[in-house]
């Protein structure tokens, strides 16, 4: 019997971070025994490993959908339990099992400690600890300027997930689609859980330049503020003060990493 669904989204550029995860993952027989493995593509084509059931899906698509990709990955899946990661993630062995054993059906869970890795590193090293990181910043408030619950480890039931719908696929590229899937849950009276677990985020490169990656951010923004009847100028806001500034010539200047 197949518990849980491992949801991975796979961007193109990130093939050794997702082989590093799954070397992690595998790491934990329980993982191992109750998941199955689907591995959402952009547009590459990869060999998995570690779990008997398994499945890729290329959506062979030019541009990253991650919302795009979730839904695939959400209505391909056998588990009770959803487990949806981005391929750049390593979580302490256990953290799945363990919220396993409690969650609720209206209940979202990820970390509050997330570290992101300042270069690359080897297995061993990570094991041993033997690696420099700096703090990611997730809020808890699903601030606009921050990680939210949907950026890149969030556990759930699926009948939580289908109960809000599927995620909004209108969002291209980086920014805003993250905290837009946790806003989703919050309206529908979801629960957010934040666990002391330490997440470690993987040092990659974008293959995206700085530009495509500020346009695309700056696009899902103002679409962000659309939908939730926001105002362009929340995206200024920073430390809970608002910029006073133009905001047609500065909001091409904010970047929101995902």
């Amino acid at each position: 019997m197949i518990k849980n669904s491992i949801i991975i989204i796979y961007g193109d550029d990130r093939k050794k971070n997702l082989f590093q995860m799954l070397r992690f993952l595998i790491k934990d027989n329980w993982v191992v025994e109750n998941s199955e493995l689907i591995v959402v593509a952009q547009n590459s084509e990869v060999d998995l490993f570690g779990f008997k059931e398994k499945k890729l899906i290329n959506c062979k698509d030019e541009k990253y959908r991650r919302n795009k990709m979730i839904n695939k990955g959400v209505l391909e899946s056998k588990g009770e339990l959803l487990t949806i990661l981005d391929s750049d993630r390593i979580l302490p062995i256990r953290y799945i099992k363990n919220i396993y054993s409690f969650i609720q059906e209206n209940q979202c869970v990820t970390t509050k400690n997330l570290w992101q890795m300042e270069k690359e590193f080897s297995d061993e090293d990570i094991e041993k600890g033997n690696y420099s990181s700096r703090q990611d910043f997730r809020s808890e408030q699903n601030c606009q300027h921050k990680k939210g619950t949907f950026s890149g480890n969030t556990v759930l039931t699926k009948k939580c997930f289908l109960d809000c719908g599927l995620m909004d696929e209108s969002y291209v590229g980086y920014g805003y689609n993250d905290i837009d899937c946790s806003r989703t849950m919050i309206k529908n009276k979801k629960e957010m859980i934040f666990l002391d677990d330490k997440e470690l985020h993987l040092f990659h490169e974008k293959k995206e330049s700085e530009e495509e990656v500020r346009i695309s951010t700056v696009k899902n923004g103002i679409k962000y503020c659309k939908k939730w009847g926001l105002k362009p100028e929340d995206l200024l806001i920073q430390n809970g003060r608002k910029v006073n500034i133009d905001v047609e010539k500065e909001i091409k200047k904010i970047i929101y990493f995902t």
